[in-house]
């Protein structure tokens, strides 16, 4: 599955959210349903990092949640 699929997705579930994020040497999708995951929580733990290029690569992300479930398309 790529990020078109989930974009396709995108209208038969209005809460899945992809947010796109890119910093000095990578892009990074967010994509997570909103009536799960808390917005608030998504844009300050997972999108503040990569903004402010904590995030150098997909291992750092992995690192940094340790618990969370990432997937690489």
């Amino acid at each position: 599955m790529n990020i078109e699929n989930f974009r396709l997705l995108q209208k038969y579930s209005p809460d899945l959210k992809i947010r796109e994020i890119k910093n000095d040497k990578l892009t990074i999708n967010v994509i997570y349903f909103e009536s799960i995951c808390d917005s608030n929580t998504v844009n300050n733990f997972i999108l503040r990092s990569i903004n402010e290029n904590t995030i150098k690569s997909i291992n750092d992300l992995k690192n940094k949640i340790t618990n969370g479930n990432i997937k690489e398309i």
